[in-house]
């Protein structure tokens, strides 16, 4: 806008002044000004939107989201932008069709709710090359992303779980180790912990074969059903992160053992889609 202006202005002054100068500085200014809004409109103009997609989303949380491009000409495509639809934090890129046609683009997304869940519009503009005009197209992916359950409620895991976990404990003792916040206070040694004033935990051969498994029932003292839900991705994300092998059973549901991101994403996906009636 401010720079149509200026042309304007140039231009009634070149006729009032009858002035050649500002006549070929206005024109030239001109002719500058579509040239460049041509690359700017070009810069944005041959990408086109492949896909959407998401390896972990967690509800409430701001989560990866990667959004793949194709460049479908030999045109180099520079200084370009892409966000969500309202968000004010972007992603800047190049694509050079030279090394390759596709482009992967990180974005940060908060989902609140958990399920399959729309993700908003994303937004592909570019100022370039001068910064003065900005083109623009909006995208919107077909398929929903999964959004897992909130990671909320009490970190230690079951009691049931801890006490078998402690009697199965009770084999030949291997070593000592520094205490972590993920102990129960059950495993402290504090004869040892008394003589080197530091915090022992002892260690039991076999003790890392022993696995988890959450039930719903472990819940049931929680009242609301998402909160129910949260527990349990809360305690899966801790026992994925921990290295440990776990399973999940809910009413009509059993994981069975395992571990890793493929056994993760099952017990995950499965408390994202719970809902009500398949746990009565």
């Amino acid at each position: 806008m401010v720079f149509g202006l200026v042309v304007l202005v140039l231009l009634l002054m070149a006729i009032g002044y009858n002035n050649n100068l500002i006549y070929i500085y206005t024109f030239s200014l001109a002719s500058a000004s579509f040239v460049t809004m041509y690359f700017t409109n070009r810069n944005v103009e041959v990408l086109n939107f492949q896909s959407l997609s998401s390896e972990t989303l967690f509800a409430g949380e701001e989560g990866e989201v990667k959004v793949r491009l194709q460049n479908s000409s030999s045109w180099r495509v520079q200084d370009a932008h892409l966000n969500f639809e309202k968000s004010k934090s972007f992603s800047k890129f190049e694509v050079d069709p030279q090394e390759s046609p596709f482009q992967t683009v990180t974005l940060y997304w908060g989902p609140q709710e958990r399920g399959y869940v729309e993700p908003p519009k994303v937004v592909l503009s570019s100022d370039f090359p001068i910064q003065i005009f900005r083109s623009w197209k909006v995208f919107r992916s077909k398929d929903p992303l999964l959004v897992f359950p909130r990671r909320v409620g009490e970190w230690e895991y079951p009691m049931g779980l801890q006490d078998r976990e402690v009697m199965n404990q009770m084999g030949l003792f291997r070593d000592h180790r520094e205490y972590q916040s993920t102990d129960s206070p059950q495993k402290m040694d504090w004869k040892a912990s008394a003589k080197t004033q530091q915090l022992l935990v002892k260690n039991f051969e076999g003790e890392e074969e022993q696995s988890l498994n959450f039930e719903w029932r472990h819940t049931k003292d929680l009242l609301d059903f998402e909160k129910r839900i949260s527990q349990l991705s809360l305690w899966v994300d801790r026992a994925e992160k921990e290295g440990r092998r776990y399973s999940l059973t809910t009413p009509h549901f059993k994981s069975g053992e395992g571990q890793g991101a493929h056994h993760m994403k099952k017990c995950l996906g499965h408390l994202a889609l719970l809902s009500l009636e398949d746990v009565q």
